[in-house]
């Protein structure tokens, strides 16, 4: 902040002091946020597509694939091997199946959803269903013409173009297109007419008129472009009309022309009329299916048919393609079931359910089998539900729980016995391979339906009924429950604990478990006590607990269940026998001296010896003995040869050991000195050095020195004077919250206190942003000899700094006046005039407290009237003028609030004139 931001706080404040409006005070600055303009980026989406164009060639045209998908692509989920770029579907793991109880408290929902399970539904897919073969439209790809032979009956139209090659003793390649009156014309032959005539026969009659001109000749003829004709599309097709397309053209491409069929298009009797009647008749189930090819090709002028939809059926269930199909006349249930790929393995080809509306009088619902369904013809809105296969009557137990293969097992008859119902999975994969560890083989549960529906729960030992001990029998339907121990039982496990355990927590517990297999398990990251190991166990019979403390290091500690092991840091219970060393040494600290002697020379090696500051002189070392029961301290000076001979004294724990510095071994010095001297720069000092001192070694002052602005600074200053200023903003906040907390005097504004806090706030804010010189105020001499020795002339200390600045030609004039402005210094101005070229003293100016600061740092006060004739205005020196405050109740603090900025003032004074602002 510059120095006249200072004084604009200063008046600021008094104007705050006096009542003013905050608006006049503070200025609000408001940025208007710069509108960032974000690029938009269009997508633009490009089908490729296959154009028709009856002149261009075979040869030219690139292969197109367009396939339109209806449906949504993130139902494609290939499930492939993840190695071959194929994300594989990941099943869900459930954990269930192992704590599953028959005495579980089934939630309503829950127990309405496994009746539901019981019952018998068809497997439908939740998608809706689509007609069979509306896709086939959707697929845009046509006859690729150059990889397919042209038929020996195609017939030529105007603009087809021939390919005829000549070889032999003749050789020519010519590209003949037939003209609008049927002809070709032949390079020196002249035309020929092949119009009307089949591809067979146009090309025979070519090549005997090219064998009879040139003998001996070979020919071969090819159609490499064929002609565009024009057809009539009519009936149910999406947008019926004239459609242009190639002359090798089939019912399949014309279709896809005309945008497919309408809802109502039937796909089974598509029919192509020519020159006023039916030539053929096409099914495209057959084309769909591949039992037979739509290979009727277009002529020009013919008309495509397509007749309303004929009976359609419903396919849903357990076939492999439910769909909408359409059925002939003669189609049978059995028809349909085949076009939908024929019933799943999970069908009941017994349970075949129609649903079918009757002369538009009623419905009827009927069960067949597949075979009636051969000889049932299907009938228009039939709808066709194949059932899954009862699994109810099959016969088996479920198993849950603790097994390795849960879920449903066949049973030979009723009443096998468990023995024998489990002794084959036992003798194939031991009892290990039919049971998870830690199986609960003390008991067992079998959940029973009775015949009157009623559930009943049987509990017997497993592990006697499966030695035959006890005989418990199986019946059909029956629920197997196998349980863990952690279920039936308390988790059988052991606690480590303590703070050099890596691994704290719980642990299981298995038979014959040691205390050195847990510490292992458990690790450390530092040494432990295994003398003293504390375990907490439990009494088998009470179930207690009690507390004991064994010695690990003597034998394998074997641990109980439910044992609780505590282990303790070594370092805890034998502390290490420390040693400290200090002063003059290379590597300063504590150090650990062991049990055995360890002496003074050691301790010295191992702290990296000596610095080169250390005394020979003298070591002390301090030891504390404890004598009738109190810790004294005994100091004791050692020879510093003695210290490093092999006889040095023993070390005991807890001493200290000083080593000395060598006596006057100082530290190097400098101080700074800047601007007008001959030789600004740092100089080393030693103690005793005085400020002259140095100036005379910089070479004195140059001729444009102001000795009088001079500004000397020093380090430890700089805290004193934040902790002084830091003493005077408490002292007055604890007087303005005092005042605060008040009750409102009459006289007094309301919003006098609120000023108050908030000045107090603006104060602590610019002392913070304000640095602390550590400025002291010293009056240099230009004579050096006649400033030697003088008051000024101060000792030198490390880190000081002169700075001398150019002479200054001005005084400022700052505050309650009406010009605030900057005067060309004339000594033989006053005070008051000095005042009068500023335009004189506002009527708001307090006149009785104007002070002035001195270049050199020095502030003056006035306290009677203006300026006394004792003040002496010099260059440099700045006058302020502050506001007159009144003084009332609430507003005792005002003239503190003043001299601290005062302070302020002064100090920025300084950093100006140093250049620091």
């Amino acid at each position: 902040m510059k120095f006249k931001q200072i004084l604009s706080l200063l008046l600021a404040s008094s104007l705050m002091l006096s009542g003013a409006d905050n608006a006049a005070i503070v200025a609000a600055i408001k940025a208007n946020p710069a509108l960032l303009d974000s690029p938009q980026a269009k997508a633009m989406m490009q089908k490729n597509g296959q154009v028709s164009d009856a002149n261009s060639t075979i040869t030219q045209a690139k292969p197109v694939n367009d396939v339109e998908f209806v449906g949504n692509i993130s139902e494609i989920k290939p499930d492939l091997d993840e190695s071959k770029g194929f994300k594989k579907e990941k099943q869900s793991i459930s954990y269930d199946s192992l704590t599953n109880s028959p005495l579980r408290i089934e939630a309503n929902d829950e127990y309405l959803q496994r009746l539901a399970q019981g019952q018998i539904v068809a497997s439908l897919d939740k998608t809706p269903l689509k007609r069979y073969g509306i896709e086939f439209f959707s697929n845009k790809n046509g006859l690729d013409l150059a990889s397919l032979p042209v038929p020996e009956n195609y017939k030529l139209v105007p603009k087809d173009i021939l390919n005829v090659v000549l070889y032999g003793p003749k050789t020519d390649n010519m590209s003949l297109t037939v003209d609008k009156d049927g002809a070709v014309v032949i390079p020196s032959f002249g035309p020929l007419h092949i119009a009307g005539l089949s591809f067979g026969q146009a090309k025979k009659t070519i090549t005997d008129a090219m064998m009879a001109a040139y003998p001996n000749v070979g020919v071969t003829v090819n159609i490499s472009s064929f002609s565009t004709i024009q057809v009539t599309l009519a009936g149910e097709v999406a947008v019926p009309g004239l459609y242009n397309v190639s002359s090798f053209s089939t019912i399949k491409e014309a279709l896809i022309a005309a945008g497919g069929l309408t809802a109502n298009g039937s796909m089974r009797s598509v029919s192509i009329k020519r020159n006023g009647r039916v030539i053929s008749t096409i099914d495209l189930y057959t084309v769909i299916r591949g039992t037979s090819r739509d290979n009727t090709l277009l002529r020009a002028g013919d008309v495509i048919v397509v007749p309303v939809l004929g009976k359609s059926v419903i396919v849903e269930g357990a076939v492999k393609r439910p769909a909408i199909y359409e059925a002939k006349a003669a189609t049978t249930i059995a028809n349909l079931i085949s076009y939908a790929g024929g019933i799943q393995a999970v069908a009941s080809k017994n349970d075949i359910k129609i649903t079918r509306y009757e002369a538009n009088k009623g419905v009827k619902i009927f069960t067949v089998s597949l075979e009636q369904a051969n000889r049932m013809i299907a009938m228009d809105q039939d709808h066709i539900m194949i059932h899954d296969l009862d699994k109810s009557n099959l016969r088996g137990v479920t198993l849950h729980g603790n097994i390795v293969k849960p879920g449903f097992w066949p049973l030979a008859k009723e009443g096998t016995s468990i023995k024998e119902f489990f002794a084959r999975e036992i003798s194939n994969n031991t009892l290990r391979g039919v049971f998870l560890e830690d199986t609960y083989f003390d008991y067992a549960i079998i959940k029973r339906t009775n015949t009157n529906s009623k559930e009943e729960i049987i509990g017997f030992s497993l592990s006697d009924a499966l030695s035959g001990k006890v005989t418990t029998t199986l019946k059909n339907r029956d629920e197997l429950y196998i349980l863990n121990r952690s279920v039936a039982l308390e988790k059988s496990i052991v606690k480590i604990s303590g703070e050099c355990i890596s691994r704290t927590g719980e642990y299981k517990y298995f038979d014959k478990m040691t205390l050195a297999a847990l510490l292992s398990t458990a690790g450390t990251r530092c040494p432990v006590d295994k003398t003293k190991v504390s375990i907490i166990s439990r009494d088998p019979a009470t179930q207690q607990r009690v507390a004991r403390v064994v010695d690990a290091t003597s034998s394998n500690i074997p641990l109980q269940e439910f044992d609780e092991v505590s282990f303790i840091s070594f370092y805890t219970v034998n502390p290490d026998r420390n040693v400290t060393i200090r002063g003059e040494i290379n590597v300063p600290g504590s150090y650990p001296i062991g049990t055995q002697d360890f002496r003074l020379n050691s301790l010295i090696k191992a702290a990296g010896g000596l610095s080169e500051k250390a005394s020979m002189d003298k070591i002390e070392v301090i030891r504390y003995v404890v004598e009738n029961g109190t810790r004294t301290r005994k100091v004791y000076s050692v020879d510093m040869q003695k210290a490093m001979s092999d006889d040095a004294p023993v070390l005991q724990a807890y001493d200290e050991i000083m080593i000395f510095k060598i006596p006057s071994w100082n530290e190097a010095k400098s101080v700074t000195l800047k601007g007008k001297v001959r030789f600004p720069g740092t100089y080393p000092i030693e103690d005793g050095d005085t400020l002259n001192d140095v100036l005379i070694r910089a070479g004195g002052y140059e001729k444009s020195a102001y000795v009088q602005g001079a500004v000397f600074t020093r380090e430890d200053l700089k805290n004193r004077q934040r902790e002084g200023m830091e003493r005077q903003i408490k002292d007055l906040e604890s007087r303005i919250m005092y005042i605060a907390t008040q009750p409102t005097q009459a006289g007094e504004a309301a919003s006098d206190k609120s000023q108050l806090v908030g000045l107090l706030g603006s104060l602590k804010e610019e002392i913070k942003k304000t640095p602390m010189t550590g400025r002291l105020s010293v009056n240099l001499d230009a004579n050096l000899s006649r400033f030697a020795g003088c008051a000024s002339d101060i000792l030198l200390k490390d880190g000081d700094a002169l700075y001398v600045p150019d002479r200054e030609d001005s005084v400022v004039v700052q505050g309650e006046v009406l010009n605030p402005n900057a005067i060309v210094y004339d000594e033989k101005l006053s005070g008051k005039e000095y005042l009068a070229k500023a335009g004189g003293l506002k009527d708001s100016a307090d006149d009785e407290n104007i002070f002035v600061v001195h270049a050199n740092g020095e502030a003056q006060t006035l306290s009677g009237g203006l300026f006394s004739p004792d003040i002496v205005i010099g260059p440099g020196d700045v006058i302020v003028v502050p506001m007159y405050i009144s003084t009332y109740s609430g507003m005792q603090m005002a003239k503190d609030i003043t001299a601290i900025l005062y302070q302020l003032a002064v100090s920025a004074s300084a950093l100006y004139t140093i250049g620091a602002i």
